[in-house]
């Protein structure tokens, strides 16, 4: 969800989407997400790869694996590469994204600062001079 939030943010200032748009795309984003984490967690499922280790369950080989002579009818091994493909992987591509797509609002952001910088008033230009309050006195 820290991805679909950035990616609101980044459609919203850098874009200039509208409420109405960003109400098209909103069920697409959840369902992506939803999809994601239960497809995942029922493959790992029917693979038995999702295993108690510790206070959790996650992504693991079963306990007979790490037995002295594990049943050799087991598929030990496997863990490690589902770990990084429904993990991992999507893991530092949402953060590597969120970077680059805070780095994009950041730029915009300043870029809309500056640009407005030029058309406010300081507060020096609201101080009032000797000049000034001689001449209303």
């Amino acid at each position: 969800y820290n991805g679909a939030l950035v990616l609101y943010y980044l459609l919203c200032v850098k874009h200039k989407w509208r409420d109405d748009r960003i109400l098209k795309i909103e069920p697409y984003v959840h369902a992506f997400i939803w999809i994601w984490c239960l497809a995942t967690s029922f493959i790992l499922l029917g693979l038995g790869l999702l295993n108690f280790i510790g206070p959790v369950c996650w992504v693991a080989e079963p306990a007979a694996c790490y037995e002295d002579e594990p049943d050799p009818s087991l598929k030990c091994g496997r863990a490690k590469a589902f770990a990084l493909a429904f993990f991992c992987i999507p893991l530092w591509i949402v953060i590597l994204t969120t970077t680059g797509a805070l780095t994009v609002i950041f730029l915009e952001v300043r870029a809309t600062s500056l640009k407005m910088k030029k058309y406010s008033m300081g507060s020096s230009d609201l101080r009032r001079t000797n000049r000034d309050v001689k001449a209303v006195a």
